[in-house]
């Protein structure tokens, strides 16, 4: 949870949307639905093969939301990026965030080949290249990082980074009784 604050805030509180690639649709609904029963009208949804109502997408196209979930895979579908093009011109798009950006990385441990190609349609997109990018992931060592960034085709990048020991998680192992 902590990453998708991140972007969430940002979202929320300057009332602009925030497209959000995650490689994951089962998280992708969890956000959705725990951001939907924090608010008194839904601020989110998921666009995609698992999305079961056909009017989201027209609803996020009208700027009903602030947040868009999306798979790379439904990014990169015809038309799609044009559409978020229009969504830009009646409410901001304030940015991209890429989840898991791990997965945009050939050196990844979880790369998906959908991802690799993000950098190149955002940047090359006329109407949506100078939308900020926002690249989250957890499990990135540098080789990965440099070629996340470079894949990404992100502009002078703040890179921040925290120790995987946190203090807040305890770790215990314990012996398994019989067989």
């Amino acid at each position: 949870q902590g990453k998708s604050l991140c972007y969430q805030i940002p979202s929320l509180h300057q009332n602009q949307v925030a497209v959000v690639v995650s490689p994951l649709i089962s998280l992708m609904q969890d956000q959705v639905h725990k951001l939907n029963g924090l608010s008194n009208e839904p601020v989110a949804t998921f666009l995609g093969s698992a999305q079961q109502d056909p009017q989201e997408e027209r609803k996020a196209f009208q700027g009903d939301y602030n947040l868009i979930y999306v798979t790379p895979e439904k990014l990169a579908t015809a038309g799609f990026l044009n559409s978020l093009a229009q969504l830009h011109a009646v409410k901001p798009i304030g940015l991209f965030a890429i989840d898991e950006a791990n997965c945009v990385s050939e050196w990844g441990h979880d790369f998906r080949p959908s991802f690799r190609h993000l950098g190149e349609s955002l940047r090359e997109h006329d109407r949506l290249a100078q939308i900020p990018i926002l690249a989250l992931t957890a499990t990135a060592v540098p080789r990965v990082q440099l070629d996340i960034m470079e894949s990404l085709r992100l502009r002078n990048p703040l890179k921040s980074k925290q120790s995987f020991d946190r203090t807040n998680l305890k770790i215990r192992v314990l012996k398994k009784s019989g067989g």
